[in-house]
């Protein structure tokens, strides 16, 4: 977090509960793109695929 680092947010801050987004994003509640994209069905499943792809190697390289 490069603003922590700077100085710019205190180092102990957290976002609020309240405030944070991943719980209503995981439940489907928000659209992965809200203001519409130009990929059709086929280029977003892509998409997802690379991003799973992407969290796995991310888990196994630790």
């Amino acid at each position: 977090m490069p603003n922590k680092v700077n100085g710019k947010i205190d180092k102990d801050y957290q976002i609020p509960a309240s405030q944070r987004l991943a719980e209503f994003r995981a439940k489907g509640a928000l659209p992965d793109f809200p203001f519409g994209t130009d990929l059709d069905e086929t280029e977003l499943a892509i998409a997802k695929g690379l991003m799973k792809l992407k969290a796995q190697q991310k888990s196994h390289s630790r």
